[in-house]
C-alpha cells in the first residue's frame, strides 16, 4: 500500500507515530523541501525496523528511485538529465536492490 496522504505512512499505511521523511537528505534536503519530495512514514518504516529507510540501504535506494519518479511526474517536460543536474545523480539508473533473504 502506498499512501500519498499526510495521515498515513507512505510505505505501510499505518496512522501511528508518523514522521516527516525527506526523500533526499544532506545537501539535497532543501531541494527536497522545495520540490515537495517529502513523505510521512511511521517510526518503524522511517528508522526503527531493520527494513526502515534509515536502516536498510535497499529501502533507501527504493525511496530515492521513487523520489526521482515523483520529481519527473511533478515537472512535466523535464528529463532524467534535468533531475540529475538538480540532485547530482540518476537514482533510477543506479537502482539495484539486493534484498536479503530471511
Amino acid at each position: 500500500m502506498i499512501c500519498f496522504e499526510d495521515e498515513c505512512c507512505f510505505i505501510c499505511g499505518s496512522e501511528k507515530q508518523l514522521e516527516l521523511h525527506h526523500i533526499f537528505g544532506g545537501a539535497n534536503r532543501k531541494k527536497a523541501d522545495d520540490d515537495g519530495l517529502t513523505v510521512y512514514l511511521c517510526s518503524d518504516c522511517h528508522r526503527e525496523s531493520r527494513f526502515s529507510v534509515h536502516q536498510s540501504s535497499e529501502m533507501a535506494q527504493l525511496m530515492h528511485a521513487m523520489g526521482e519518479l515523483m520529481w519527473l511526474n511533478n515537472n512535466p517536460g523535464s528529463t532524467i538529465r534535468d533531475f540529475s543536474r538538480r540532485y547530482g545523480r540518476n537514482y533510477l539508473r543506479d537502482y539495484n536492490p539486493k534484498w536479503e533473504e530471511e
